[in-house]
C-alpha cells in the first residue's frame, strides 16, 4: 500500500510539476474632497508568471455628496466602458449604501491585451510587491 501511495505521489510530481503558486495582497486608502477611496489588490503567481490580478475599490462618499451618488457611479462606469471590447475585463459596479463597490479582474490573457506584450517574464513576490508600493499600495 505505501508503494502504491508513494508511486502516486511520485507520478502526480513527475506529470504535473513542482508548481509554485504565490499570492500578494496590497491595499490603498485614498481621500479627496469628499470621496474616500479604499482599495484592495490580489495579485496571484504561478510558476514566478503572473496568473490573476483582482482589484475591489470601496468608493464612500461623504454625506454632504451623497445626494450625487447616481452621477457619481455613472462617472465611474463611463471610464471602463472601453476596458471591455479593448481588453476583455468588465469591471463590476456595484451601489453600495454610502457609494460604490468596483470589482476589477483581470487574467493573464487580459493582461497580455492590457498591456500588449506576452507573459513570459518570471517576476519573484518581491517584484511585484515593489512595483504596487511603487503605487502607493501597502503589500504583504
Amino acid at each position: 500500500m505505501k508503494k502504491l501511495v508513494v508511486t502516486f505521489l511520485l507520478g502526480i510530481i513527475v506529470f504535473t510539476g513542482c508548481s509554485k503558486n504565490e499570492t500578494v495582497k496590497c491595499t490603498m486608502s485614498q481621500e479627496q474632497t469628499g470621496v474616500k477611496i479604499n482599495g484592495n489588490l490580489t495579485v496571484e503567481l504561478k510558476d514566478k508568471k503572473f496568473d490573476n490580478i483582482e482589484l475591489v475599490m470601496d468608493v464612500v462618499i461623504d454625506d454632504a455628496y451623497l445626494s450625487y451618488k447616481d452621477k457619481f457611479i455613472s462617472t465611474i462606469e463611463s471610464q471602463f466602458t472601453s476596458f471591455e471590447s479593448t481588453y476583455g475585463v468588465k469591471p463590476k459596479i456595484d451601489s453600495t449604501d454610502k457609494g460604490a463597490k468596483v470589482t476589477v479582474s483581470m487574467t493573464s490573457a487580459a493582461a497580455e491585451e492590457f498591456y500588449g506584450q506576452k507573459n513570459t517574464k518570471e517576476l519573484t513576490r518581491k517584484e511585484v510587491i515593489d512595483t504596487f508600493e511603487q503605487q502607493g499600495y501597502t503589500c504583504k
